[in-house]
């Protein structure tokens, strides 16, 4: 066989091969189920029942979407000199004391299914979610929870291993509060604590979870393992202390 036709055989060979993955991908591509989306996304419209409105003539349902006037916040968003962010106090707060509070809105959409489709390395480490149980949520230990997005400092309070502040999760007025663990002066910095040991966002996501849902990889910030990969680090660096001495 001549070295052009082992050339052309190879190609057809090449060829072959992308056509047979282009429809294995194909096969495995979701049908779209219109009613299988309606039910995985109907958690994201259901309140608790907080104010009762059938007094009102031109109103004969209760009030299923609470609204909060306003929501109260003693903390204000900073960047740090080296670009990492994070909240601090505006004024002295006592033990147990309201940090913030941040209303949120539920996403039609899982956490699960966010990170497969999108494998997003950051905003696996900013997303909010609800918690869930397979009793009022539709195949919650399949799809994950509702994917939530809050207002207000919510996703730029750093995690601590000895936080000064704590959260909770109001359903009923979709609010998340943040509470002081112990007094916090005005100007100090308000962490708190991981979801859980290993998460590393709000979401409680772990790395290797990532990985298994994602089929990529996610080293931690400062792991020893995750050593070079960024070419433009040290531009970035030097470009800081430069705008520091500046």
């Amino acid at each position: 066989m001549t070295e052009a036709a082992v050339e052309n055989t190879q190609k057809e060979e090449v060829k072959e091969e992308v056509k047979a993955k282009a429809e294995v991908k194909a096969e495995e591509k979701e049908v779209f189920d219109p009613r299988e989306h309606a039910r995985k996304s109907a958690t994201a419209y259901k309140h608790e029942v907080l104010v009762d409105n059938v007094h009102l003539p031109e109103i004969n349902r209760p009030k299923l979407i609470p609204v909060k006037e306003s929501f109260e916040s003693f903390s204000e968003y900073f960047n740090e000199l080296n670009g990492v962010p994070g909240v601090r106090a505006t004024k002295d707060i006592q033990s147990g004391g309201l940090v913030e509070e941040c209303h949120y809105w539920v996403l039609e959409s899982r956490l699960k299914e966010v990170i497969k489709s999108t494998r997003d390395k950051i905003a696996v480490r900013l997303l909010w979610t609800i918690d869930c149980t397979d009793e009022d949520t539709y195949k919650c230990e399949e799809l994950g929870p509702h994917v939530v997005i809050p207002r207000g400092n919510a996703m730029s309070y750093n995690f601590s291993e000895t936080p000064n502040a704590y959260y909770a999760m109001d359903k009923t007025t979709r609010t998340i509060r943040f509470y002081a663990l112990r007094p916090i002066s005005k100007g100090e910095a308000i962490t708190i604590s991981r979801p859980n040991e290993d998460a590393i966002g709000f979401s409680g996501v772990t790395a290797n979870e990532f990985k298994e849902i994602s089929g990529m990889n996610l080293a931690l910030p400062g792991d020893p393992a995750n050593k070079g990969g960024c070419s433009s680090c040290q531009k970035k660096k030097q470009f800081r202390e430069r705008s520091v001495g500046e």
